[in-house]
């Protein structure tokens, strides 16, 4: 439903229907991380500036907010 690069180019955040936000490594093509609190399609995803934290917005009504680093 949404993706999102990096701002500095090495991840990609991905937000689908199955609820999950799935952080993605540029560089190896793999998954670095699978977030999944929410309760509802994922819509949007978008990055800090600073790289640090991703937001996440759903179909149950909540937006989150992710630490990118773990």
């Amino acid at each position: 439903n949404s993706v999102a690069w990096s701002p500095d180019g090495n991840k990609i955040v991905s937000g689908s229907a199955d609820w999950k936000v799935i952080v993605w490594d540029t560089k190896t093509f793999t998954t670095a991380q699978t977030l999944t609190d929410h309760a509802g399609v994922v819509n949007c995803v978008a990055w800090s500036p600073d790289n640090k934290q991703i937001v996440s917005g759903s179909d149950d009504n909540t937006v989150r907010v992710w630490d990118a680093n773990t």
